[in-house]
């Protein structure tokens, strides 16, 4: 597995060098997204993969593709603009095959290693965050955490908007990834009182930024889509420090 951990670093040191230095360098964006799908297939075609290295890859990519599509190429010509328009489809097309792999296919038995499982990291102003984005370091372990942040978040009445639309991905995500949950490890069956509060969360015009009453209409996308960003941005954080610590145990091994 040492080849595929190199691979994965070497990937994630250009996806933060390139981020950071050669955002709209379209010569340095196509290298990228050539790499990261070279390092797709040496993942998928690896017999020790488990779920963990393509949870790691996925998100890589997921980054690769987002970066691709945020830049500028207007200033480029034709040709090259359809070469990164090309890649950025063949990797998409690769992050969907891998999402529905065997090693992907889990069913949880218990909540909490399901709730481990979707890496949501806390927004919330505390002594470790991190800077740029107000992500506390560690993402949610158990039910009781999510209860308990959900709970606060409907007393706080000084919470401000980017916070509740936060909050309001977190039940998003909640809502959509629950299809992996066994029946005795259903949100409504381990944990009622949590569910009591997802459903009361969900449709409540202040979490969910469909329904908040504001003229600030644009605003409030951009708000959400900076939200949806931080989600990704910190599970992509939790996945390099599992990458990091997948490597330190085969180092030790």
């Amino acid at each position: 597995m040492n080849e595929v951990y190199k691979k994965l670093e070497d990937l994630n040191e250009k996806i933060w060098y390139i981020y950071n230095y050669h955002f709209n360098q379209i010569m340095y964006m196509k290298k990228l997204l050539e790499q990261g799908l070279e390092t797709i297939f040496t993942i998928k075609s690896h017999p020790e993969v488990g779920k963990d290295e393509l949870e790691i890859m996925i998100a890589f990519s997921e980054s690769i593709i987002q970066m691709s599509k945020d830049a500028s190429w207007q200033k480029y010509d034709e040709k090259n603009r359809q070469t990164i328009y090309q890649l950025q489809e063949k990797m998409e097309q690769e992050v969907a095959s891998m999402k529905e792999m065997d090693q992907m296919n889990v069913t949880y038995t218990n909540l909490n290693e399901w709730i481990q499982s979707l890496h949501v990291c806390r927004y919330r102003k505390q002594a470790r965050t991190d800077k740029i984005w107000g992500l506390g370091v560690s993402p949610y372990q158990t039910s009781y955490e999510l209860y308990v942040d959900l709970r606060n978040a409907i007393m706080n009445k000084k919470m401000g908007i980017e916070e509740k639309i936060y909050i309001g991905k977190i039940i998003e995500k909640l809502d959509s990834e629950r299809g992996k949950l066994s029946e005795e490890a259903k949100i409504e069956v381990a944990d009622y009182e949590l569910s009591c509060l997802i459903k009361m969360m969900r449709n409540h015009p202040d979490f969910n930024y469909k329904l908040m009453k504001t003229s600030l209409h644009v605003r409030i996308d951009d708000l959400n889509r900076f939200a949806e960003r931080k989600m990704e941005f910190g599970k992509r954080k939790v996945l390099e420090h599992k990458l990091r610590m997948l490597t330190r145990n085969e180092e030790n091994d």
